[in-house]
């Protein structure tokens, strides 16, 4: 069942009650070519510290140090006025995660990234307006052509956006979220849910791996996933801006769980190694990528868990009953604590930085001081505990035992168990989303839902179960120890992976049935987690966005309010060639030629299309791509057809196509593997006779 998100659909109707006026008619204060570095002026307006809170006078005018101590000397600004709403626009290096650091100007260079800003205030009284959901696209300029003949509006080329189809994806779409899964094979799937490509999946892109993930965490600024791959003793470090692997890092002896701590200093990885010497925790830097130390804490399998101050790291050694607390400034052990026979699972509580240790073979749950690191008290449930989290807040924690089929509710203020559920089907995960509880049974198909305001020591529980998919997703043998069921951001849903349905589910909060399904494109979905691109509200009325200025030229950047007035504009900005770079890094990465001879395609009738794929700089085939997507439309009428072509080898595809009247056709190409769309790709032209 395929679906289009709620939010593309309201988004759709507001734009079917907008009246097509162009650009050109608005008052915009826009700046010239030359302000936006070519060949080489800045802008003239300097930065706003309004619209970053983050930035520091230095007492230089115009110079603000930023949050990394750089220098942030300009950026590039443009104002739009309409309907009595001002916006401000600004676009600027990003020094985050793999910015380039140093003094930062109004340049910006491909291949790097940049963060884009709207201030939105009243023109009257210059407040800002808070709360909004602004919508914003990152594409080509205006002058790419219609199948009128004629430029585009912005106000056409956003409608053509909502419309969610492939000829009008734009460059970097800044409302998206992506859903990543991972497969049973040495892959993990992208997939954009807004998007229906050749009528079978909604595949985006493939990240490749050296081998199956088995655990994975997202960094805070949603940059870069780091993932566990246990066969070849590494962690794949993939960027989510290019939805690629950019390298993999030695992982130590058998890496399982992974986590990153708060502050986002270090990345851990829970080494369960054969013997106690190569069994405990390996230490990345978040920012070199490179393993630091390796900490022996005991034999056994490792969960991980922080301070939330990022003080302490806390990692259980399940054949050795202990819990070891390390020191996370100077990477040494601080205390082990004896937290019963077998610890599987361990949450920490934000409101009490109480440390809570679930002990599988006693069912007991050791709750550790945060202060004092000793054991305060053990509140005592079943044998059989599988997992242990607590909820947003800090004072519910949720504990889940298959064995027992039973779902425990621990109050956090008094250190006891409020509630117990009996359940189905073996609950063995717990995630939350949208104030709600969502228990996973490996045993069953459905997920089980708690609401957590109704919680209460003395409230009854009301638990609801929701069927998902046909079967269970333990009919599929290897389950990883990542989350099957994930917050879909600020979508008020899940998501949830079932490998043996081969299947992602999205449920929207509240809803009793999931409202659609993600195919994995023949792969096997074994865990689920969202990478959420749209815009944030960062200080109020200032709504910023992340991206990687994909190649050097003109860009334009978007901009759709559907509040207080339904506002559309596009604001612009260059891209410099970036020295870094080779030319191949910032040219196209396919060329695409026509290879049919003799008479073309007749109505009605089955058409064998063969084209080939080059690299323009080598001259060489791309050979053996597996998502090499078509959309083929009548360029008069409204017919459309989406179809997968097959490689026959050396850089050569067939498709077999029936047109269904006699005409011109356009072809358009994706290849989502590749991070290619249609705006990057040839089109053919096919003329079909009666």
């Amino acid at each position: 069942m395929r679906i289009r998100m709620l939010s593309i659909l309201v988004l759709i109707l507001l734009m079917s009650s907008l009246l097509i006026a162009g650009c050109s008619g608005k008052e915009a204060e826009d700046l010239s070519a030359a302000d936006f570095g070519v060949p080489t002026a800045a802008a003239e307006t300097p930065v706003d510290p309004a619209l970053d809170p983050s930035l520091t006078e230095t007492g230089e005018e115009g110079v603000f140090i930023d949050h990394h101590g750089n220098r942030v000397v300009d950026e590039l600004y443009q104002k739009f006025e309409q309907d009595g709403v001002v916006v401000e626009f600004t676009v600027e290096n990003f020094l985050g995660v793999g910015g380039r650091g140093g003094e930062v100007t109004s340049e910006l260079l491909a291949g790097e990234r940049a963060v884009v800003k709207f201030r939105v205030t009243d023109a009257a009284s210059g407040e800002p307006l808070s709360g909004l959901r602004p919508a914003a696209w990152l594409d080509l300029p205006l002058d790419i052509r219609g199948f009128s003949g004629r430029p585009l509006t912005c106000e056409e080329q956003v409608q053509g956006y909502l419309g969610g189809a492939l000829i009008a994806r734009p460059t970097v779409d800044l409302n998206s979220f992506f859903i990543l899964a991972m497969n049973d094979d040495p892959s993990i799937s992208v997939i954009d849910p807004t998007v229906d490509v050749a009528g079978m999946t909604q595949l985006f892109a493939l990240i490749q791996l050296t081998g199956p993930g088995e655990d994975w965490a997202l960094s805070a600024d949603q940059q870069r996933l780091f993932v566990t791959i246990p066969s070849a003793g590494r962690v794949a470090v993939a960027e989510m801006d290019g939805f690629d692997v950019a390298l993999h890092l030695d992982g130590g002896p058998n890496p399982q769980r992974i986590a990153i701590q708060p502050d986002q200093r270090y990345v851990w990885v829970g080494n369960d190694g054969e013997n106690r010497p190569e069994s405990g925790v390996t230490v990345i830097d978040a920012q070199t990528l490179q393993p630091v130390r390796f900490i022996p804490t005991g034999a056994g399998h490792h969960e991980l868990a922080f301070a939330a101050d990022s003080a302490y790291a806390f990692v259980t050694n399940a054949e050795e009953g202990t819990l070891t607390v390390i020191d996370t400034e100077a990477l040494a052990e601080e205390a082990v604590l004896r937290t019963g026979r077998q610890p599987t699972a361990l949450a920490v509580s934000e409101a009490s930085g109480d440390i809570y240790v679930a002990d599988r073979q006693t069912g007991n749950v050791i709750v550790v001081d945060g202060a004092s690191l000793e054991m305060e008290t053990e509140i005592r449930t079943d044998p059989g505990l599988a997992a242990i989290r607590f909820a947003p807040g800090g004072r519910w924690a949720f504990a889940a035992n298959p064995a027992e089929s039973k779902i425990y509710v621990i109050d956090g203020d008094s250190h006891s168990v409020t509630h117990v559920a009996q359940v189905t089907g073996g609950p063995d995960q717990v995630s939350f989303a949208e104030g709600a509880a969502y228990v996973r049974s490996r045993d069953a198909n459905s997920v089980h839902v708690i609401q957590l305001a109704q919680l209460a020591p003395d409230s009854e529980l009301e638990l609801g179960t929701v069927p998902v998919g046909v079967l269970p997703p333990s009919r599929y043998p290897s389950l990883p120890q990542a989350d099957g069921v994930s917050s879909a951001g600020r979508q008020a849903a899940v998501v949830i992976a079932n490998p043996a349905d081969d299947q992602v589910y999205f449920l929207p909060a509240g809803a009793t049935a999931p409202a659609g399904s993600f195919q994995g494109h023949t792969l096997r979905p074994r865990a689920v987690q969202v990478v959420d691109r749209s815009l944030q509200e960062e200080a109020p009325g200032v709504y910023s966005g992340r991206l990687r200025v994909p190649a050097s030229g003109d860009y334009i950047v978007a901009l759709m309010l559907s509040q207080p007035e339904v506002l559309v504009h596009c604001f612009e900005f260059y891209a410099k060639p970036n020295p870094a770079l080779t030319e191949a890094e910032q040219t196209a990465a396919a060329e695409i030629a026509f290879l049919n001879e003799g008479a073309g395609p007749q109505a009605g009738q089955p058409y064998r299309l063969r084209f080939s794929m080059t690299d323009p700089q080598t001259g060489e085939g791309i050979a053996d791509l597996q998502d090499v997507l078509l959309l083929a439309t009548q360029t008069a009428g409204n017919w459309n057809t989406r179809l997968a072509a097959t490689s026959v080898g050396a850089g050569i595809y067939e498709v077999d196509i029936t047109l269904p009247r006699a005409g011109l056709y356009n072809v358009f190409f994706a290849v989502p593997s590749l991070g290619l769309g249609p705006r990057q790709l040839s089109t053919l032209n096919l003329q079909a006779t009666e």
